[in-house]
């Protein structure tokens, strides 16, 4: 993994442990995360989970006035170690010229959708998400049928948590400023017939 940023500097402590994260290799869609002084490592996701993802991306594309851009699985340094969200809103261009770990400037709202085992972004990540002072993370709660918002970050704690069962709308405040539809992130959507052609006799 040579494209991975080498800053030991930035890391607080645990310099070896930064050393063997940046250098380790993982197996193709495998997610490697230092959370905590902890390697994390994590499977490619199942369907539903990128299913979730792509419908929150739609909407605030399709319900925001204002223009953001979205980066899937950006890495990010933070102050506990190196975080790869499910997705990164950011003001225009925040991301452009980033390396493979990078700060958060101008990013305006992360985004997880839980895995099987979601104690990792209910905790860990969300207090490394408020450390680094990132306004707004939206977590998907599959396990719990819960939406939570977090916002409002002061002294690596977000302020202000707003939660609701899958089903309720959730209002996203600006710079976003409309009310997520989260009904429709787990929405069945029916898969249209095919009649097969039949040749004539």
């Amino acid at each position: 993994m040579s494209a991975l940023t080498h800053d030991v500097a930035e890391f607080p402590g645990g310099g070896e442990l930064l050393d063997a994260f940046l250098a380790l290799e993982t197996p193709t869609g495998f997610k490697a995360e230092l959370i905590e002084g902890k390697i994390v490592v994590t499977p490619p996701p199942d369907g539903e989970h990128e299913i979730v993802i792509g419908r929150v991306v739609r909407q605030v594309f399709r319900k925001c006035a204002e223009d953001f851009e979205f980066a899937p699985t950006k890495g990010l340094r933070v102050l506990d170690g190196r975080y790869i969200p499910d997705g990164t809103f950011t003001k225009e261009g925040a991301f452009m010229g980033a390396e493979s770990w990078w700060r958060p400037e101008g990013v305006l709202m992360v985004l997880e959708v839980t895995p099987k085992r979601p104690g990792k972004d209910r905790e860990e990540k969300r207090e490394g998400y408020a450390a680094a002072g990132i306004p707004l993370y939206l977590l998907i709660d599959r396990k719990a049928d819960r939406v939570v918002l977090h916002s409002d970050p002061e002294d690596g704690k977000y302020r202000d948590v707003i939660e609701v069962k899958v089903g309720d709308p959730l209002d996203l405040p600006a710079p976003f400023s409309f009310s997520l539809d989260t009904g429709a992130l787990f929405r069945q959507t029916p898969v249209p017939h095919r009649e097969t052609s039949r040749p004539t006799p």
